[in-house]
């Protein structure tokens, strides 16, 4: 005897993983293997390498000072874009001055002030 309800339905044949309580494909894996995020994921990559470059030598290596190049360049590659962790204490808010009224947004994975429209900081 065959099944001849349609696939989807829950008459036909299941996928890996088989049960109703397994998670969907997509859901267990982190990377989606899709030809437009791997071409995205690449350009990114390729501008953050790009800009690197850019400053390193371009703007570093041509100036005429050795150690400004040498000590802007470690600050450079070693310290952009690091967020403070856990500053979302009472005491530093209150340390901020705000405005009344002002509101700001606190992370719950990291204590952090984050910005208005980000999901983590």
């Amino acid at each position: 005897m065959s099944s001849s309800a349609p696939a989807g339905r829950g008459g036909g044949a299941r996928c890996e993983g088989g049960g109703e309580d397994s998670p969907r494909r997509d859901e267990e894996t982190l990377v989606h293997p899709d030809c437009c995020g791997i071409v995205c994921a690449f350009i990114t990559w390729f501008l953050v390498f790009y800009a690197d470059f850019v400053v390193t030598f371009v703007m570093l290596l041509p100036s005429r000072s050795f150690w400004y190049a040498v000590i802007n360049g470690v600050l450079f590659n070693s310290l952009a874009g690091a967020v403070p962790k856990g500053n979302a204490t009472k005491k530093y808010v209150e340390s901020l001055q705000l405005k009344p009224g002002e509101i700001i947004y606190k992370c719950a994975k990291c204590c952090s002030i984050k910005p208005e429209r980000a999901h983590h900081c």
